[in-house]
């Protein structure tokens, strides 16, 4: 089993607070390269979440936990309600659900980059029933700081149907994702490996609440038929 001391996302964005939008791509990179090698390999994670992305000394991400791990078949919806709370996606949470698995990994991996350039998640609650009400709304809030590219990204993530959601096909071409932020190496004299050798260790506010200062409401995104927004 392989050592990793840099310890996991949480704990680390504890200690540094959110990340420069630089930082945040690289790591988010490295994200999505593990996922979509998960789902290249018939396998949806579904439960995507900080605690679950393990960090080596040098800062590169290992995604781990795969307890509740699903094979994928195609044509086959899957149908048990699983997760962490606060990163689940919306379908996730209806009383009969079925749902496309890649699909909750993109919504958790939202929930992920939000964390990452904000410090903090895009829905919370004091209770379950009213964070899952906030949820299954798509209303949250993105500081000011955030760029627009980086906004838009979250905003076609964090869409309710997952019919419009963007997929991970499609995001790997998203400017925000595509553009390199970093032109040098975050860590002295280390660069990011490359996506295909990125590892995979097996093992909200309510539409009426008051928006932080220097915060924007993001409202529900409702893409045009038949694929994300423009």
């Amino acid at each position: 089993m392989e050592l990793l001391p840099g310890g996991d996302l949480l704990e680390y964005l504890r200690s540094v607070g959110r990340l420069p939008e630089a930082e945040a791509q690289r790591l988010f990179r490295q994200l999505i390269a593990a996922v979509q090698h998960c789902h290249d390999s018939g396998i949806v994670h579904r439960d995507i979440k900080a605690e679950n992305i393990l960090l080596d000394l040098e800062r590169n991400i290992k995604l781990c936990d795969f307890g509740l791990a699903a094979e994928l078949r195609e044509g086959h919806l899957l149908t048990e309600s699983v997760g962490s709370p606060k990163y689940a996606a919306p379908e996730l949470l209806q009383q009969h659900c079925e749902y496309n698995g890649p699909q909750v990994d993109v919504w958790s991996c939202g929930v992920v980059l939000y964390s990452l350039l904000c410090n903090s998640l895009p829905f919370n609650a004091d209770s379950i029933p009213d964070l899952f009400k906030r949820i299954q709304a798509g209303h949250y809030c993105v500081p000011d700081h955030i760029s627009k590219e980086a906004k838009d990204l979250l905003a076609r993530m964090l869409t309710v149907d997952p019919a419009r959601r963007i997929t991970l096909q499609q995001l790997v071409l998203h400017p925000w994702f595509a553009r390199d932020l970093l032109p040098s190496p975050c860590v002295p004299g280390q660069r990011a490996p490359p996506p295909a050798k990125v590892a995979v260790v097996a093992a909200a506010r309510a539409p009426d609440e008051k928006v932080p200062e220097g915060s924007e409401r993001v409202p529900p995104r409702a893409p045009a038929a038949g694929g994300p927004a423009p």
